[in-house]
C-alpha cells in the first residue's frame, strides 16, 4: 500500500478490483436499441455511499477529478462529457472548498451512430472509469472500473428504462448562456468578495435566467 498527499488530504493508493469498490459504477444508455444515423446518450451512473463523495471535473482545493473514457466501435462519434451541477464541500478546519457529488450522479455524453451499422447487429460500448472517493473520516481512496454494454441495432431507435434518468440529469447540466439571451460578466472589484455584473439584451431575460440564490463554480 502506498500513501500519497493531494493538497492536504491523505490518499490510500491500492489496486482495487471493480467488485470491491465502495462506489458502484454502471454503464447505461437512454436507448435499448440504436438505429443508423441516430443520436443517443451513454453515461456512467455512480451510486455513492452515505457520508462520502466523489469529485467534479474541477475538484477545487483538494481531491481528484472523476475520469470517464468511452470506447466505441469504428464510425461512432461521441461529444464532450456532460457534468451536472456539483455540490460544494467546505472543510471548516482547513478552510478549503471542493466540488463533487454525493449519493448519486450520472455523467453522460451524446453519441452519434454511423449509417454503416446494420439492423440485427450488436454494438459493444465500453468505459474505463476512475474516481476518488472521500469518506467522512477524511480518508480518500482512488477506485476504478472497466464497464461494458451491448446495444442491438434496429430499424428505429427505442427508448430504454433509463430515459427519465437521463432527462433528470440533463436538466441539472449547465447550458449555453447564449441560449438565454443573457450576456454575463464577472468582475473582481474587491477582496474577499467579488462583484458579479450581469447585463442582457432585454432586462426581463435576467429575471428568467437568474436564480434567486446564484452559485459560482470555477
Amino acid at each position: 500500500m502506498i500513501l500519497r498527499t493531494v493538497g492536504v488530504m491523505t490518499v490510500v493508493l491500492a489496486g482495487i478490483a471493480s467488485a470491491e469498490t465502495r462506489v458502484s459504477a454502471k454503464l447505461v444508455s437512454d436507448v435499448s436499441a440504436v438505429a443508423r444515423g441516430d443520436s443517443f446518450r451513454m453515461g456512467v451512473l455512480f451510486t455513492i455511499p452515505e457520508r462520502s463523495h466523489i469529485y467534479w471535473h474541477n475538484q477545487g482545493d483538494s481531491g481528484l477529478p472523476t475520469d470517464v473514457e468511452l470506447t466505441l466501435p469504428e464510425g461512432f462519434r461521441v461529444e464532450d462529457l456532460e457534468w451536472p451541477n456539483p455540490e460544494a464541500f467546505w472543510d471548516e478546519i482547513l478552510d478549503e472548498t471542493s466540488f463533487g457529488y454525493e449519493s448519486e450522479v450520472l455523467l453522460f455524453a451524446t453519441v452519434w451512430a454511423p449509417y454503416t451499422i446494420t439492423p440485427g447487429e450488436s454494438v459493444a460500448i465500453s468505459a474505463n472509469v476512475e474516481w476518488l472517493i472521500c469518506l467522512e473520516d477524511g480518508q480518500c481512496i482512488p477506485e476504478e472500473a472497466s464497464l461494458e454494454l451491448a446495444l442491438p441495432v434496429a430499424e428505429d431507435t427505442a427508448a430504454s428504462a433509463h430515459t427519465e434518468l437521463f432527462e433528470s440529469y440533463a436538466a441539472r447540466t449547465p447550458g449555453s448562456i447564449s441560449e438565454t439571451g443573457v450576456h454575463g460578466k464577472v468582475a473582481v472589484t474587491g477582496q474577499p468578495e467579488p462583484t458579479v455584473t450581469v447585463s442582457a439584451k432585454e432586462p426581463w431575460l435576467i429575471h428568467l435566467a437568474a436564480p434567486e440564490v446564484p452559485s459560482f463554480y470555477p
